[in-house]
């Protein structure tokens, strides 16, 4: 990427340099000019609309600096874009070209949330190599990884890489998180004593469970007396339909 830049840098400046002095030039050879009112008594060669009536003045007939110039820009910007255009519209289609990174982002779709650990021993294939094909999809901005707790767990990258479904995900893949979301789903309003209860955690383990939640937007609390009732947001609940065991 940085000889790129300076590929491209060079070219700005070599047509800068080329343009200024073709401009030096043409006002060395011309003596510069000057705006005077028009009379058309001493300028009869030039037509009421203000053009001269020379025809046009052939390529082959422009002075040599400028006809070289011209070539010149010409040869650069046609070599910059052969050379850039397969940097920026090649990588995708080479990412994708090999099978198993194919293979790889199938999985990721149809399992949003995987750790690295998990998809290293689903795809059979060693952490190194693993690493290797989620580089070339993260630099593609196919796949997106979002860490939760300890573990960095990978999706398939949406236009929000942090939308509802991929922050459910991530709860339905812990055990006492997936049976508290299914249980506010099933009965809104119930309360953190009432969840404690339900699944035998103490009620600052379930406070913390249903803290994390409300701050990624998944529930919301309404105060009832001394009591702070649990509900799924409908986004959440739309999400939940999908997962929920029949």
């Amino acid at each position: 990427m940085r000889e790129i830049i300076k590929f491209i840098i060079f070219i700005f400046l070599f047509s800068s340099i080329c343009c200024s002095a073709n401009t030096q030039s043409i006002n060395e050879n011309n003596g510069g000019y000057s705006i005077t009112t028009f009379d058309p008594q001493k300028n009869p060669e030039i037509k009421n609309n203000g053009v001269i009536d020379q025809g046009l003045t052939p390529f082959w007939k422009l002075p040599v600096h400028i006809q070289l110039t011209y070539i010149l820009f010409c040869l650069f910007s046609i070599t910059s874009l052969i050379y850039i255009f397969p940097f920026f519209f090649g990588r995708l289609k080479h990412a994708l070209e090999n099978p198993k990174t194919r293979e790889i982002l199938c999985f990721i779709q149809r399992n949003p949330g995987v750790t690295i650990a998990e998809l290293s021993k689903r795809q059979n294939i060693n952490r190194g190599t693993l690493k290797y094909h989620l580089s070339q999809l993260l630099s593609n901005d196919k796949i997106t990884f979002i860490k939760k707790g300890k573990f960095a767990r990978v999706f398939y990258n949406t236009s929000s890489p942090m939308d509802i479904e991929n922050i459910i995900s991530m709860y339905l893949k812990n055990e006492n998180t997936r049976k508290i979301l299914f249980k506010i789903m099933d009965n809104p309003g119930i309360s953190n004593q009432e969840l404690s209860s339900s699944f035998d955690l103490a009620k600052s383990t379930t406070h913390e469970y249903i803290k994390k939640m409300s701050e990624d937007d998944i529930l919301e609390f309404r105060q009832d007396g001394k009591f702070k009732r649990c509900y799924l947001k409908q986004d959440a609940h739309m999400v939940l339909l999908r997962y929920k065991p029949n």
